[in-house]
C-alpha cells in the first residue's frame, strides 16, 4: 500500500494495524477534506477566524490520522497564525497548504477507486510485514502475536500460509532472528 504524501505505517498505527479500519479512515477522510476545502478556500480567514482555526485544527488532526504527516504540518502552521491572528503568514501560504491537500485528494482518489487492497489478496500487504518486522524489532511481544494471529487466520495462497506457520513454529521456539528472516522472504 503505497499513497504519496502519506506515511502509510503511521497511519496504519493510529487504525490499531487493521488495514479494512484505515482503508475506512481513508475514505472518510477524502471526503471530509473536499467539504473542508470548499470551506477553506472561501475568504474565511478575514469572516471569521474562529471557524478558520476550528476547520484547520480539523484538518490537522485528521490529516495526522491518515499519516499525512507533512499536510498536518501545514495545517498546524495555519492553526496556529489563525490563533496569532497573523494574516500575512496566511495569505502567504494557505494556498500552498491548500494545494498540497487537493494533490493527496487526487492521490487518495485514485487509490480509493483503483488501489484499495482487497480480502483476495493471494499475498499480504509488504507494510504489514514490515509493521510485523518492526514491532519484533521492539519487542513488542503481544502486537506480534495479534499481527501474528491475524496473518495465520487469513486466506492467503498455501505456500504463504506455510511460510507464517514456519513463522509461527520459530517465533514459538524464541527464535526471532529466523522469524525475521522469514518474514523478509515474504516480502520478496
Amino acid at each position: 500500500m503505497k499513497i504519496k504524501g502519506v506515511d502509510v505505517l503511521e497511519g496504519l498505527e493510529h487504525a490499531n494495524n487493521d488495514e479494512e479500519l484505515y482503508g475506512e479512515l481513508l475514505q472518510i477522510y477524502y471526503e471530509d477534506s473536499e467539504e473542508m476545502l470548499e470551506k477553506l478556500r472561501g475568504d474565511l480567514q478575514h469572516t471569521d477566524m474562529k471557524l478558520f482555526i476550528t476547520y484547520t485544527h480539523a484538518m490537522k488532526s485528521s490529516s495526522r490520522n491518515i499519516g499525512a504527516v507533512e499536510l498536518s504540518e501545514m495545517f498546524k502552521e495555519m492553526e496556529f497564525a489563525g490563533k496569532d491572528n497573523d494574516i500575512d503568514t496566511i495569505e502567504a501560504k494557505l494556498s500552498g497548504c491548500l494545494n498540497a491537500l487537493e494533490q493527496l485528494q487526487s492521490e487518495l482518489k485514485d487509490y480509493l477507486e483503483n488501489g484499495c487492497g482487497s480480502e483476495d489478496d493471494d499475498t499480504p500487504d509488504v507494510l504489514f510485514i514490515k509493521k510485523m518486522q518492526s514491532v519484533l524489532d521492539n519487542m513488542d511481544t503481544d502486537t506480534f502475536d495479534e499481527m501474528l494471529n491475524k496473518a495465520l487466520a487469513s486466506q492467503y495462497n498455501e505456500s504463504v500460509m506455510a511460510q507464517f506457520a514456519k513463522i509461527q513454529k520459530a517465533y514459538d521456539d524464541f527464535d526471532f532472528s529466523k522469524v525475521d528472516e522469514l518474514l523478509s522472504e515474504l516480502i520478496e
